[in-house]
């Protein structure tokens, strides 16, 4: 890495399976699955790490963001002498997680009779395929952050895994009831088996407070004849009106 906290090098004593033969003046390109055959014998043993550890490239299967000088260098397969060295600078980056558009955080959310409630979220990475979603919801408590709640599961009310579409009804068939007057927080996690996410993919924590559905007032007639301007409907006992 640029700023020296990561450097990975290989060994000087390692040496792969097989050469690799180059013609003088003639580019040769090898992909991943080539070059997983070339060194195929290699482990992290075989690594010079600073700034990292092998347990680190196991998990994490990816370096962390940042720019990074990527260098290689000829050798000769008997000898080891080197014979020539180039390097590149690359950049590496991580896609957003993300971003839960409805409902907007911090508001407060009017429901339906019977309950429906959409919640959408922006697709940060389009042009990776497979991606998949994960939908965290907990009933929010006094003394508890947004983000505690969720991370510990405390009054976790929905645990929805491999969603493929951008957005989940919270309505009766989700088997979930929210409670009119109570506070809620979601968020929602990208995961995909060949891109990387900032934050492990998660987003931004929402919060919401559920006002619940708005009560129908029905306004029915004493007499359901009522001719205009000859029968009244009593509103209080002071004074009533005609229609």
């Amino acid at each position: 890495k640029d700023d020296n906290s990561i450097v990975i090098s290989v060994k000087n004593s390692y040496r792969p399976l097989a050469p690799i033969l180059l013609i003088p003046n003639t580019p040769l390109m090898l992909n991943g699955l080539q070059l997983r055959n070339i060194y195929g014998n290699g482990t992290t043993d075989d690594l010079n790490l600073t700034g990292l550890t092998a347990n680190d490239i196991g998990l994490n299967q990816a370096l962390p963001e940042g720019s990074y000088t990527f260098c290689v260098q000829v050798k000769d397969f008997d000898t080891r002498q080197v014979i020539s060295t180039a390097c590149k600078t690359i950049f590496v980056t991580y896609y957003n997680p993300p971003q839960i558009i409805t409902p907007y955080n911090g508001s407060a959310v009017t429901g339906f009779n019977p309950q429906m409630m959409m919640v959408t979220w922006q697709n940060t990475a389009p042009q990776v395929f497979g991606i998949t979603y994960r939908l965290k919801m907990v009933k929010l408590q006094r003394g508890i952050t947004p983000l505690d709640a969720l991370n510990n599961n405390v009054q976790l009310l929905l645990d929805k895994g491999n969603l493929k579409t951008t957005n989940y009804p919270i309505d009766v068939a989700s088997g979930i009831k929210l409670e009119a007057g109570q506070s809620y927080a979601m968020q929602v996690i990208a995961q995909s088996p060949t891109a990387f996410f900032k934050n492990g993919g998660k987003s931004e924590v929402t919060t919401f407070f559920y006002k619940g559905a708005e009560p129908v007032i029905k306004v029915g007639f004493l007499n359901p004849l009522a001719e205009k301007g000859k029968d009244t409907i009593k509103v209080n006992d002071d004074d009533p009106f005609s229609l």
